[in-house]
This record gives C-alpha cells, sequence and structure tokens, in this order.
C-alpha cells in the first residue's frame, strides 16, 4: 500500500482512529527500541552461547585427540599381547611334548631332589659352585699330566717288578756275607 493512500485513509478515517495511529506511532519508537535492546540482549547471548559452544568443540577435540592416542596406545598393547601370545603359543607347543617325556623320570628324582634340597647347606653350594669353576682346569690337568703317568705306569711295572727282584737278590747276597763286614755296619761310626 502507497504512502498517499494510507494518509489519505487515515485523514478519511474518524478522529478516535487517529489519535490511536499517533499514539502506536508515538510508542513505536519505544516498542523499536525495546525490540533492539532484545535483539541485542539475544545478540549476546547467542554470542555467549557460541563462546561456550567454542569453548566446548576445543575440548571435545582435545578429548578426541587423547582418545585417538589412547585407542592407539591400545593398539600398540593388543598387537604386542598378541606377539606374546603367540610366543608363548609356541614356547607352550615346544615345551608340551618336553614336560611330557620329562615327567617320568622327574617323578622319580623327586624324592631324591628333595632330599637334596632339605640337606644341602649353603656353603656345599658354593663349594660345588668353586668346584665346577675349577672344572675346565682338572679336566686340562687330567688330559695333560696324569693320565700319560697312568699310561706310563702301565709301562714301568715289569720294570718295577725287576727292581724288585734285584733287590731281593742283593738283600740274600748280603746275607752271606761274612759276619766281619756285617758288624761294620751295624756298629756306630763313634766307635770306630
Amino acid at each position: 500500500m502507497s504512502s498517499l493512500r494510507w494518509l489519505s485513509d487515515l485523514v478519511t478515517r474518524p478522529a478516535s482512529t487517529v489519535l490511536e495511529a499517533t499514539a502506536a506511532l508515538v510508542a513505536l519508537p519505544r516498542r523499536v527500541v525495546t525490540m533492539v535492546i532484545e535483539v541485542e540482549q539475544t545478540l549476546a547471548a547467542v554470542n555467549s552461547a557460541t563462546t561456550r559452544t567454542d569453548e566446548l568443540i576445543d575440548r571435545i577435540n582435545g578429548i578426541a585427540t587423547k582418545a585417538e592416542g589412547a585407542v592407539l596406545a591400545a593398539r600398540e598393547t593388543v598387537g604386542a599381547a598378541a606377539v606374546a601370545i603367540e610366543q608363548a603359543s609356541t614356547i607352550t607347543a615346544t615345551a608340551a611334548p618336553l614336560m611330557a617325556s620329562y615327567s617320568e623320570p622327574l617323578r622319580r628324582l623327586e624324592p631324591a631332589l628333595r632330599r637334596l634340597a632339605e640337606t644341602t647347606d649353603t656353603q656345599e653350594v658354593d663349594a660345588l659352585v668353586k668346584l665346577i669353576d675349577r672344572l675346565p682346569r682338572l679336566v686340562n690337568a687330567m688330559d695333560d699330566d696324569v693320565m700319560p703317568l697312568l699310561d706310563r705306569l702301565d709301562q714301568t711295572g715289569p720294570d718295577l717288578n725287576q727292581l724288585l727282584d734285584s733287590v731281593s737278590d742283593l738283600n740274600r747276597m748280603a746275607g752271606r756275607l761274612p759276619k766281619v763286614f756285617r758288624r761294620r755296619r751295624d756298629t756306630p761310626a763313634d766307635k770306630t
């Protein structure tokens, strides 16, 4: 509707209508100001809500980043656990037949092992450790010194028998010597 027509309608109306229209026109700036204030308050509330929403989104992004890190760590842990489980399965598969084959001998050795555990002193264990540490030297000494000597004993056995026979012969011959020679031997050196 054009403003001229509106004016003409306004003029042709009764005075009460004009007064109402005037009152409405006078109240219009106050209403516009109230509306502007309400719009500004609404805009401030929207801005505040937007700020809080942005902060909430930032927090959610932080939580999501941490969650992604936790998920990656969990994946790594699960992967490591899977590798460990696979290794344990391999070890179990290898150890199970060994345990089955050694179970009977271990059952038979159990009483001896219990007795050994109950009667062994820590000093004895220390001595055993020292002996084990010295075993390489002992083996070398056996191989280099004792075994060749034992081999030579087999060769010197007949020679020792001959030497003993010769000493016996000498002893018999000395018994046949006149007693004069024997007395000298029996008398002390200071009486001569």
